[in-house]
């Protein structure tokens, strides 16, 4: 959102901290996030976002690509991480959407990849995290194995949590809130 454009109207809709730092906490006009494949001069940025998914063709650096990220001295948020519920998914990164002919449903994959990339993301320094997505509206029932979602679609209006939604809940349930 760009207050500028938006005009006055929406810069009041904002609560008080928002009128001051803008979306997000930002205090200069404008945000970011970046794929992998992007090479982004991020000084004009008051934070990081990158969308941080791990694969086979990654994996043997994928710590010390964070570990450079951050090491250059600004909060980092991971916009973007998640894998499917099929066996091999993880090894595919942000291309799990597309199953191999002949995949095996496996929400236990999420559920690995969600815990291996959190430790990760703690160990190198990351602020916070963000799993893509909530659901696939387009990939109800079967289809939900080509669905990175944290719950599985019945239909077009009800839907029942994974395993990697009540795993999220508790590794995020650990986290203390007062600091």
């Amino acid at each position: 959102m760009d207050l500028a454009r938006s005009g006055p109207a929406a810069a009041e809709r904002l609560p008080p901290a928002g009128r001051r730092y803008g979306p997000l906490g930002l205090r200069r006009p404008g945000d970011l996030r970046r794929g992998p494949w992007e090479d982004v001069d991020w000084d004009p940025f008051d934070l990081v976002g990158i969308d941080a998914y791990r694969a086979a063709y990654n994996a043997h650096d994928f710590a010390g690509q964070l570990r450079e990220i951050v090491a250059g001295g600004k909060p980092v948020a991971v916009t973007e991480f998640g894998t499917c519920a099929y066996r091999g998914a993880g090894d595919l990164g942000g291309m799990a959407w597309q199953p191999p002919a002949g995949a095996v449903a496996d929400e236990r994959e999420q559920v690995r990849y969600l815990d291996e990339l959190l430790d990760v993301f703690e160990a190198e320094g990351v602020d916070s995290a963000f799993w893509f997505t909530f659901a696939d509206y387009d990939k109800p029932a079967a289809r939900d194995i080509a669905s990175y979602g944290v719950v599985r679609l019945l239909d077009g209006t009800r839907w029942e949590p994974k395993q990697v939604f009540h795993a999220m809940a508790r590794r995020y349930g650990r986290r203390s809130t007062t600091g």
